[in-house]
C-alpha cells in the first residue's frame, strides 16, 4: 500500500470517527461556549480537508495530498475547535512528509511531529486555557516522546500518545470549571483523540488499542446541565456575542498584528497559518470592528453569526444567509439569525464561498438548507456567484451602508413582480390544460 493511500486512509478514517460522534461531541460542548456545536465544526472542517483531496488524481503523491489537506481545512475551518484542529493537523502532516511519510517515518519522526503539531496549536490560540485540546495535544506528545527516548518502536509510541491523551482527555473535566459543572470533558478534547485513536490504528494496525479501554466523555450519574441560549459559558463574566471568522491570503509574518488587532476585540480568538494563508476567528461584540480588521487584511471570506441565535435548536426548518458589502449589517442580520458573509469585492466571490456559508447554517449542520441573498447596497456579484446570490429588494431607506438596502426575500427593482421567493414570474397565455401555451404543440396523444 502506498504511503499516499495510507495517508488518505487515516484522514477519512478520522472524518468518519467525528461524523459517527458527533451529536455526542455536540452535547458535551461547554467551552469556550455552551452553543453545542464542537463536534458539527469540527467535521466540516474534516470534511473541507477531505473533499480537497478527493479532487486530486488517483496517483497524487503523499506531499500532494498532505498540502490538499491543509489548505482544506485551513480555508474551511469552523469555530474556535475547528480552527485549532485544522492548525494541529496540517503541523503534524507537513513534519511526517518531510520526514518520509505516514508509513515510513520512524518512532522518533512520530514523536517529533506530534510535538510539532502542539506547539503549532497552542501558537495558534492567543490566551491558551488548560483542560481544553491544547493540553490534550501537548500530553500525547510528552508520552510519545518518553517511549521514543526509551527507545520504543513505531507502534508503541504512537500508542503510548493515545494513552497519553485519553489520560489528560480524563482531567480536562477537573481543569475546566465548566466541564466540572456539566459532568462532562472537553469536547474539543475529545475530537482530538478521535483523530489520535484512528492515526494509531493506520501506523500500529486495527488491533493497536484492542486492550486499552476508551475515555467515558461523561461521568457516570451526572446529568448533563443544559445552558440557555446567550450563556457565555467561557466562565468569565464577559464573553464576546457574535463570531466572526476570515481568511487571509498572507504569510505567517502577519498573524501577530491580527492577533493582537482581534485581542483587542474580544476573546476565543485564534489564527492559524499555512499554505500561504491566514485563517482568523475572534468572538466580539463589535463585528463590525472585527470585520474592519478583516477588510483591512484584504480577507477573501468574512462570516459573521450570532452565538445565541446558533444556539436556538427551533429553527430546523429554516436558514439564511446573507451576503452583504457593508460591514455595519452584519450585526442586525446576524441578530436575525442569518449566517452573514461580508464580501468587500463582491466581484471576486466565489460560488464555494457561499456553499460554504451554507453549510454553516446552525453550525453547518443538517438544521435546514438557506438561499444566500443580498443584504446590502453595492455591486452585485458577477457570474456564477451573482446567480447563486440572486433575490432583491423592494425600494427602502438608506441603510448602514449609506445606500438603499435590499432585503432578504424581497424583489429585486430590476425584475418587477415576482412571489414571495424573488422570483421572476412567467406570464402564462392561453393553451395548454394549465394556461401554457406549448412551443413544441399539442402532445400526441398515447
Amino acid at each position: 500500500m502506498s504511503e499516499a493511500h495510507t495517508l488518505r486512509r487515516w484522514l477519512g478514517s478520522g472524518l468518519d470517527a467525528v461524523h459517527r460522534s458527533r451529536g455526542r461531541l455536540d452535547a458535551i460542548n461547554v467551552f469556550p461556549v455552551a452553543d453545542s456545536d464542537t463536534g458539527t465544526n469540527v467535521y466540516l472542517t474534516l470534511q473541507e480537508g477531505n473533499r480537497a483531496i478527493a479532487r486530486l488524481p488517483a496517483d497524487a503523491t503523499h506531499r500532494d495530498v498532505a498540502a490538499a489537506f491543509a489548505r482544506g481545512v485551513l480555508v474551511g475551518a469552523r469555530g474556535n475547535s475547528g480552527v485549532i484542529v485544522s492548525q494541529y493537523l496540517s503541523a503534524l502532516l507537513r513534519v511526517m512528509d518531510e520526514r518520509g511519510g505516514i508509513e515510513s517515518v520512524d518512532a522518533h519522526a512520530i514523536a517529533q511531529s506530534l510535538a510539532v503539531a502542539a506547539e503549532a496549536a497552542y501558537g495558534a490560540v492567543s490566551t491558551p486555557v488548560e483542560g481544553t485540546i491544547l493540553s490534550v495535544a501537548r500530553a500525547a506528545a510528552a508520552a510519545a516522546t518518553d517511549v521514543s527516548a526509551a527507545r520504543g518502536g513505531r507502534a508503541e509510541v504512537i500508542v503510548a500518545a493515545v494513552d497519553g491523551a485519553r489520560e489528560a482527555l480524563v482531567r480536562t473535566t477537573e481543569q475546566l470549571p465548566s466541564a466540572r459543572d456539566a459532568g462532562v470533558v472537553d469536547a474539543g478534547a475529545a475530537a482530538l483523540v478521535l483523530q489520535l485513536e484512528r492515526l494509531a490504528e493506520a501506523i500500529a494496525g486495527p488491533d493497536a488499542l484492542a486492550d486499552h479501554p476508551e475515555v467515558a466523555w461523561e461521568l457516570p450519574g451526572r446529568r448533563h446541565r443544559v445552558v440557555q441560549p446567550g450563556h457565555p459559558g467561557h466562565g468569565a463574566e464577559h464573553g464576546g456575542a457574535y463570531e466572526v471568522m476570515f481568511v487571509v491570503e498572507k504569510e505567517e509574518a502577519g498573524r501577530a498584528a491580527i492577533a493582537r488587532a482581534l485581542g483587542a476585540l474580544g476573546d476565543s480568538v485564534t489564527v492559524t497559518a499555512g499554505v500561504g494563508l491566514l485563517h482568523a476567528h475572534v468572538h466580539t461584540d463589535h463585528p463590525a470592528r472585527a470585520v474592519a480588521v478583516a477588510a483591512g487584511a484584504t480577507a477573501r471570506q468574512i462570516v459573521v453569526r450570532s452565538i445565541a441565535m446558533s444556539i436556538v435548536h427551533d429553527r430546523t426548518a429554516t436558514g439564511v444567509v446573507a451576503l452583504t458589502t457593508c460591514a455595519g449589517l452584519a450585526e442586525p442580520l446576524a441578530d436575525a439569525g442569518a449566517v452573514v458573509l461580508v464580501v468587500p469585492d463582491p466581484g471576486a466571490l466565489h460560488r464555494r464561498d457561499l456553499s460554504r456559508g451554507a453549510r454553516r447554517l446552525g453550525s453547518g449542520g443538517d438544521r435546514g438548507r438557506g438561499r444566500p441573498r443580498p443584504a446590502c447596497g453595492g455591486p452585485r456579484p458577477r457570474g456564477e456567484a451573482r446567480q447563486a446570490a440572486s433575490g432583491g429588494a423592494r425600494r427602502r431607506p438608506r441603510g448602514a451602508c449609506g445606500g438603499r438596502r435590499r432585503g432578504i426575500g424581497a424583489r429585486h427593482p430590476r425584475r418587477g413582480g415576482g412571489g414571495p421567493d424573488g422570483r421572476r414570474r412567467r406570464r402564462h397565455r392561453g393553451g395548454g390544460e394549465h394556461g401554457r401555451r406549448s412551443r413544441r404543440g399539442p402532445r400526441p396523444a398515447g
